[in-house]
């Protein structure tokens, strides 16, 4: 029996020592960020290491960490040490959002223990406490098998130690939560990560010394400029090209910074620091591609948040452009090309001259037409061909108007173009030769394109415009110059007569409707008053109250005083600009003698012949 109990109590130690060392073994590797808690001002750096806790066999780790992006910056990171031979490729890095993906791989060995994988530096544009936090997080032993692991809650920057009830100022409300967790560790309910400000894993004396070192320390007086409101810098251009990009003056900066990428999310960003006040950043870019921006301000407080993000899109330069040339006329009006415009009434003709600049330099054996089409009518068949193969290099042209303009009043357009296309209908369509099929009526033909547009053209020569490629679109250079004609949009004309009808209180104004601008007078009357700045009005009002004279009785004057009348009228485009001002004068009082009186004139009696009186009551 003794024997047989001996070998029962050795079976159990064994059992006991093999759970023992069982449970020694089944430690979980953990990741931490250390230091827990620093303090860290508006411009400096915080410096965050990486930690792995018993880690067995670590080759490789790819960490995401979480940042307010208000309060810091991504600025680098760095291999650790822990693992031997680690190559650390290029961080994905997310300044706006507020996030950095650091990968680390061994190309030669792995590591076990504990230590840091890579450190993370941070730098701080704002005030006010902020965490740093795990995101995903991967590791991989030596034979590229996850590794099973816990982290832990991250770590703490603050920007005044102490400050544990965030108020800018070290007081009694940070000494009571100070007290509340003094003695604490953290596995403790009172733990309280930012006490630990001697990160060592528990609140005690050192922390306190530290804490009554700060008391009643208080942030500086500061306030952090508004972000700048960064400007559209344009929407294509070719290959090379010259641009500005500008923002809004914030006037608590005193210096800016501009950031320029070729990704929407700023990976890879390159900084411009501007000092001074400066608004605008000239830039000469030679690749082809898109290209973005976000500006920010900056004081002695630190950095803003990031602007708006504007984009301009680099292509390569095909060669096509088109200029108006000063000289021509349209209706026997000269035609600026820096604002080409005519106005007309509706239902005239457009007839005249444009002395035009059409620019090929792209390779000799493209075919180029070039020609132009009115906004108005059937795009299918209204364009007109100036030239079916334009030469390389510059060709001027004296190109012959002869249109009959629209009859409903509104803003149309005269289009000049040239593109790389088998002929001018591929060209005026914006289709591909190799569709098969020229597109129109699509929204998307020369015809089509809006002032705001077109206004792009007039110092470039060109657009780039979308063609219908297939059954898909791609950018193409066109060459583009336009007139603008106004049809019927003239204001009124109107001219001022002579009033009649004088009596003392009241006279008939009269007025002219010479031409109605081409489009309906929806309002007309007259303007009067003691001076040429008006008083008073009389007016009508109509759908169309037409051209020709009209007159309007005015009422409640005063009697024998002098007043100033105008004519004027109204239509879709307002108000007539004439300044003829006519004067009146009310005529007095009448005067009537009740009683007989006997008097003499310049001693006449009987009067035969003017003189003059003096009569008093």
């Amino acid at each position: 029996m003794v024997i047989k109990q001996k070998y029962i109590l050795l079976i159990l130690l064994v059992i006991i020592i093999s759970t023992t060392s069982l449970s020694v073994l089944a430690v979980t590797p953990n990741l931490e960020l250390t230091p827990p808690t620093q303090s860290v001002g508006i411009g400096n750096q915080a410096t965050v290491n990486i930690l792995v806790e018993d880690v067995t066999n670590l080759r490789g780790a790819s960490i995401t960490l979480n940042f307010d992006a208000s309060k810091l910056q991504y600025n680098s990171s760095a291999d650790g040490g822990f693992v031997p031979g680690a190559f650390l490729p290029a961080p994905t890095v997310d300044n706006i959002n507020g996030s950095v993906t650091l990968d680390l791989a061994s190309l030669s060995s792995y590591a076990s223990g504990t230590g840091t994988i890579m450190t993370v530096v941070l730098e701080r544009i704002a005030t006010g406490d902020t965490n740093i936090t795990f995101g995903a997080t991967e590791l991989r032993d030596k034979d590229n098998i996850d590794i099973t692991h816990t982290k832990g809650i991250g770590c703490l920057l603050t920007s005044l130690i102490g400050d544990f009830y965030p108020d800018c100022v070290v007081n009694f409300e940070d000494l009571m939560i100070f007290a509340m967790a003094y003695g604490s560790t953290p596995s403790d309910v009172n733990w309280n990560l930012l006490c630990d400000i001697y990160p060592d894993g528990k609140i005690e004396f050192e922390d306190l010394m530290i804490f009554a070192m700060h008391y009643g320390e208080e942030c500086d007086s500061c306030t952090l400029p508004s972000p700048p409101t960064l400007s559209d810098p344009g929407t294509t251009l070719p290959s090379p090209a010259t641009y500005t990009v500008e923002w809004s003056e914030v006037t608590e900066a005193t210096s800016y910074i501009l950031q320029e990428a070729t990704s929407p999310d700023f990976s890879g960003a390159i900084s411009y620091p501007l000092t001074g006040t400066s608004k605008g950043f000239s830039h000469t870019v030679t690749t082809s591609t898109t290209y973005y921006y976000r500006s920010a301000a900056i004081n002695d407080c630190g950095q803003s948040g990031w602007s708006n993000v504007e984009d301009i899109v680099i292509v390569p330069d095909s060669g096509n452009k088109v200029f108006l040339e000063s000289g021509g006329t349209l209706n026997g009006t000269s035609i600026n090309p820096s604002n080409p415009t005519l106005t007309v009434n509706s239902g005239e003709s457009i007839t005249g001259t444009l002395k035009v600049q059409a620019i090929y330099s792209g390779p000799s054996g493209n075919v180029v037409p070039f020609g132009y089409t009115p906004s108005w009518g059937a795009h299918s068949s209204s364009y007109i061909t100036v030239i079916s193969d334009l030469p390389v290099g510059t060709s001027p042209y004296d190109v012959l108007i002869n249109l009959n303009v629209p009859t409903t009043p509104g803003t149309y357009y005269l289009i000049f173009a040239s593109n790389c296309e088998m002929n001018l209908g591929w060209t005026m369509s914006q289709t591909n030769w190799t569709t098969g099929t020229m597109s129109w009526d699509d929204d998307n033909d020369i015809a089509d394109l809006t002032e705001s547009k077109l206004q792009d053209s007039i110092s470039t020569g060109y657009l780039y415009l979308d063609m219908l490629v297939g059954s898909t679109y791609s950018k193409s250079n066109y060459g583009i110059a336009y007139v603008k004609i106004n049809v019927g949009t003239d204001k009124p004309t109107v001219t001022t007569q002579a009033a009649t009808n004088l009596l003392t209180t009241s006279v008939t104004t009269n007025g002219t409707i010479v031409s109605d601008g081409g489009s309906n007078i929806t309002e007309r009357g007259f303007e009067y008053g003691l001076t040429q700045t008006p008083t008073w009005s009389v007016k009508e009002t109509g759908t169309d109250l037409g051209t020709g004279s009209f007159s309007k009785t005015i009422s409640s004057l005063n009697q024998d005083t002098t007043y100033l009348v105008k004519a004027y009228a109204i239509n879709i485009e307002g108000k007539s600009t004439n300044d003829d001002w006519q004067e009146f004068h009310t005529k007095p009082d009448n005067i009537i003698i009740t009683n007989e009186a006997t008097f003499t004139c310049d001693g006449q009696q009987p009067v035969t012949s003017d003189c003059s009186i003096t009569l008093s009551f």
